[in-house]
């Protein structure tokens, strides 16, 4: 039976999605066996090998105390059962930060810290030195619950239903910060500026004078082939991996005209080559253009200028 056994050990600072994975474990047949104490870690597996061949374990960050234990007991489980595996999850301080504030819960390490960013910025100091003990890794910064399950299916070697790939294009300004949760960032502020044509001055980027004026210039065209050419490249591959939503951001100075000028012919590109694709395309700055400037509809996803 020990040789049978499929047991993967998911662990990761709270707030990574441990709860999430387990569940997509579940969801594959897994036993699922949620934040056991490290220590415990060995006697759990030893007693349900023998009865279950799929077993789904998260495990709490151990204290720096007892990792060299935790480590141990990683190495014995592996020479043990050849079908234990470790899946790490992480994400960024600020985003583990900003989960907990979100969800009004108390961290797990409040009675030693003060504050959640004390206890989140602790908890990762214990967590990172374990990370060599992977098998697998998942950065959860910007995966939803659907993507984790898909990854999730992606390590068990599970063939899941595709799902449609949503990507979100946003114009913005610099000058009023990059969108926090941008996954791509490019920069059109190479492009000769609109803005300092008197007559284009008070028009956007979804107005045709505008257009024209940015596709007349030779460089635009250029980039234009390239950065689609580079985008068309990478989104089937971020679909495999399980992606179900991705973040493009495409900004210059103040977000009214380059920005969305090109913003929009990506979208138009987009829904073009890849018809499958759900393709949503805003202007984050649309409210900053002033009474007037903004046309009707200023946040669509096709564009009329020439390429």
């Amino acid at each position: 039976m020990t040789q049978q056994l499929s047991c993967y050990l998911v662990i990761g600072p709270a707030g990574s999605g441990l709860t999430t994975a387990l569940n997509a474990f579940n969801d594959f047949g897994y036993l699922q066996i949620g934040e056991i104490n490290p220590a415990e870690l060995e006697n759990v597996v030893a007693s349900l090998a023998g009865k279950q061949n799929k077993l789904a374990i998260s495990v709490l960050v151990p204290d720096v105390a007892d990792s060299k234990q935790f480590e141990q007991s990683i190495a014995s489980l592996r020479a043990q059962y050849p079908g234990f595996k470790v899946l790490m999850l992480d994400a960024p301080e600020p985003v583990l930060i900003q989960r907990y504030l979100d969800s009004g819960k108390s961290h797990r390490l409040e009675g030693e810290c003060k504050g959640v960013q004390a206890c989140v910025g602790e908890e990762k100091k214990r967590f990172n030195p374990l990370k060599a003990l992977k098998d697998f890794s998942v950065d959860t910064s910007t995966t939803d619950k659907t993507e984790l399950r898909n990854k999730v299916a992606k390590i068990l070697g599970i063939t899941v239903e595709d799902q449609q790939l949503t990507i979100y294009i946003t114009s913005f300004g610099f000058k009023y910060s990059i969108p926090l949760d941008a996954e791509l960032v490019f920069d059109m502020r190479f492009i000769k500026n609109p803005f300092y044509v008197p007559e284009l001055k008070a028009q956007t980027g979804l107005d045709k004078p505008v257009q024209d004026y940015i596709w007349q210039q030779p460089s635009v065209k250029q980039f234009f082939e390239q950065w689609t050419g580079m985008i068309d490249t990478m989104l089937p591959r971020y679909q495999e991996e399980g992606k179900t939503r991705l973040s493009v951001a495409v900004g210059c100075t103040g977000g009214k005209h380059r920005s969305v000028c090109m913003a929009e012919a990506l979208g138009s590109h987009l829904k073009t080559s890849f018809p499958a694709y759900n393709v949503v395309v805003n202007h984050r700055e649309v409210f900053r253009w002033g009474s007037g400037d903004a046309p009707a509809q200023a946040s669509t996803s096709s564009s009329s200028g020439e390429r």
